[in-house]
């Protein structure tokens, strides 16, 4: 473990990584398709929602087909980075904030706006990382929409 790999800034090619993840999430959310948000998860992930405790790709995907199914169906999603921190040199920490809403909404709600917390690890893909764990937490306010995500 490289302990100092935390006081040194983000590369901008992790960052620029990152960002694909949050974007292919954000595409795949918004056309409720559960399969390809899921990829970017590692097969053994862990996620911590309010209520729900997933474990491993396969279990995240199912929950997500539900929920776009069900409470999720026809929504759009948020997810705006915050900070990026190393904790190692092949672990990053993402934290965002964000959250689910509907198409022409200004806004994400305060029933569905969350920060969430990422836990990248790098690997031997074409990205270089894979999402290892996610949490994420209400907000308990509403969270304004960038204008690259009104519709």
């Amino acid at each position: 473990m490289t302990i100092s790999a935390a006081s040194r800034p983000v590369s901008a090619d992790d960052q620029a990584s990152v960002l694909r993840f949050i974007q292919k999430i954000t595409d795949s959310w918004n056309a409720n398709e559960a399969e390809p948000l899921c990829e970017v998860y590692a097969d053994d992930a862990s996620i911590l929602l309010p209520g729900a405790i997933l474990k491993g790709r396969p279990t995240i995907t199912e929950w997500m087909a539900a929920a776009f199914a069900g409470k999720w169906k026809g929504t759009h999603v948020l997810g705006h980075p915050l900070e990026y921190r190393y904790i190692t040199d092949d672990v990053l920490l993402v934290v965002t904030h964000g959250g689910a809403y509907r198409p022409g909404a200004t806004e994400v709600p305060v029933e569905h706006a969350i920060r969430g917390m990422w836990l990248f690890i790098r690997d031997d893909s074409e990205v270089g990382w894979t999402i290892t764990a996610y949490a994420n937490t209400p907000v308990f306010g509403t969270i304004e929409l960038p204008e690259t995500h009104l519709q």
